[in-house]
C-alpha cells in the first residue's frame, strides 16, 4: 500500500475542479488553487474543469494567471457534458487527456489527481480505461465523515454514479470528508481584506471572491468555508492533518457508507488543525511573488 504513503518531494499533479468565475457558490475553488501554486512541492501538469462550459475555464484561468502562472491556461482541458452513464462513459477532454497524460506514470511513481469537484471526468476516464488505476492516485474531497448518519455532501451526489465508480474500483484514495472535517476551515471576509488587500494581484483577486461568497444579500456576516484547501494541506502540510489507513467502504445508491463489503483501504483523514492551515494559507497568499 505504497501508494497510500504521503509522497515526499516534488509529485506531479492535475486538479480536477468545479472552480466557476463570479460565483457566489464554487470560488473556495480559487483559493485551493491559489494555495496549491504557491508550493514549490507541486509539478502542476493540468487543470480539468468539472463542465465544459466556458465560465467554469475562466474560474480557472483567472487564478492562475493572477498567480503569474500564464503557462497553465494553456493545459486547461473541459470536462463532461453530462453525468457519468456506465454504458457510455464521455469522452471528454478532461477524460482523455487524463488517460494519455497517465500513461507516462506508473503504481510505483502515481500521478496525483487532485479532485475538489464532482469526480465525473475521473469516473469517466477509469470506466473507458480501467488500467489508469494503476498509475494515479486519487486525492479526494468527497463526502462527509464516517461517524455521519449519511453522507450526502455535494461532491458525492451531484453524480452518484460516478461515487460509486470510484469507490467501486482499485484506484488508491486518499479521501478527505467535509462534514465534520474540512468543514473546520472558515475565513472571514474582513479576514482577507486585512491579509491581503493591496498586496498581490492574486489577493486582491481572492478578497473579491470572498465579496461575493459574503454579500448581504446572501448570508449576512457569514464565515465561508474554505474546503477545497484541505486536499492541498493533506499533501503539503501533514503535520497538520490528521489521517490514517482504514477500510475502503462501499457507497450506497441512498448515500451512506457501507462497511464489510471491500477488502480494500484508503488513507482517511479524519480532523484538521484548521487554525494552522488557515494562518498558512494567509502568508503564503500574502508573501506570494
Amino acid at each position: 500500500m505504497n501508494e497510500l504513503m504521503l509522497p515526499q518531494g516534488k509529485i506531479d499533479v492535475v486538479i480536477d475542479t468545479d472552480a466557476f468565475a463570479d460565483s457566489i457558490w464554487e470560488m473556495d475553488d480559487q483559493y485551493a488553487i491559489a494555495y496549491l501554486l504557491t508550493f514549490d512541492k507541486f509539478n502542476v501538469k493540468a487543470f480539468y474543469t468539472y463542465m465544459a462550459g466556458d465560465d467554469f475555464v475562466r474560474g480557472i484561468s483567472e487564478v492562475v494567471n493572477r498567480c503569474g502562472r500564464e503557462d497553465l491556461s494553456s493545459v486547461i482541458f473541459r470536462g463532461c457534458t453530462k453525468a457519468t452513464d456506465v454504458n457510455n462513459p464521455e469522452k471528454s477532454e478532461a477524460a482523455l487527456d487524463l488517460i494519455e497524460r497517465s500513461k507516462n506514470y506508473s503504481k510505483e511513481n502515481p500521478l496525483y489527481v487532485i479532485a475538489i469537484g464532482p469526480v465525473t471526468n475521473i469516473a469517466d476516464a477509469l470506466l473507458l480505461d480501467p488500467t489508469l488505476e494503476e498509475r494515479i492516485v486519487l486525492v479526494a474531497l468527497f463526502g462527509h465523515d464516517f461517524t455521519q448518519e449519511n453522507t450526502a455532501e455535494y461532491n458525492l451526489e451531484k453524480d452518484i454514479i460516478a461515487s460509486k465508480v470510484i469507490m467501486e474500483t482499485n484506484v488508491p484514495i486518499m479521501l478527505v470528508p467535509c462534514i465534520d472535517v474540512a468543514k473546520k476551515l472558515v475565513m472571514s471576509y474582513s479576514e482577507c481584506v486585512n491579509e491581503w488587500q493591496g498586496k498581490n494581484q492574486i489577493g486582491d483577486y481572492l478578497i473579491y471572491c470572498m465579496s461575493l461568497m459574503s454579500k448581504e444579500d446572501y448570508w449576512p456576516k457569514l464565515k465561508r468555508v474554505i474546503w477545497d484547501a484541505v486536499p492541498v494541506a493533506l499533501l503539503a502540510r501533514p503535520e497538520w492533518v490528521t489521517y490514517e489507513i482504514t477500510e475502503r467502504p462501499f457507497l450506497t445508491f441512498d448515500k451512506h457508507w457501507l462497511f464489510g463489503k471491500n477488502d480494500g483501504k484508503i488513507l482517511y483523514v479524519s480532523d484538521i488543525d484548521s487554525e494552522n492551515i488557515k494562518k498558512d494559507i494567509f502568508e503564503r497568499i500574502k508573501n506570494y511573488a
